[in-house]
C-alpha cells in the first residue's frame, strides 16, 4: 500500500503528504512525519519513533 506521507532522516528535510489529503488532516499527519523523522534522525528505532510520533499526532487531533 502506497504510503501517504513520509518524512527525511535529515532534519531539514521535507515532510511529504500527498496531495490528495485534505488540507487539515494533512496538517494532523505532518506532525507525526515530523516527529517520526526527527526521532529517527536521532537514532531512535523506527517502531519506537512510530509510536511516539502516534501520541504527538493524537494530541494534535485532540486540541484540533
Amino acid at each position: 500500500m502506497p504510503s501517504a506521507a513520509n518524512s527525511t532522516k535529515d532534519l531539514r528535510g521535507p515532510v511529504y503528504v500527498h496531495p490528495g489529503t485534505p488540507p487539515q488532516l494533512a496538517r494532523l499527519v505532518a506532525v507525526h512525519e515530523t516527529v517520526e523523522g526527527i526521532l529517527e534522525s536521532k537514532g531512535m528505532p523506527y517502531p519506537q519513533a512510530h509510536e511516539i510520533a502516534t501520541q504527538a499526532e493524537k494530541a494534535a487531533v485532540e486540541r484540533a
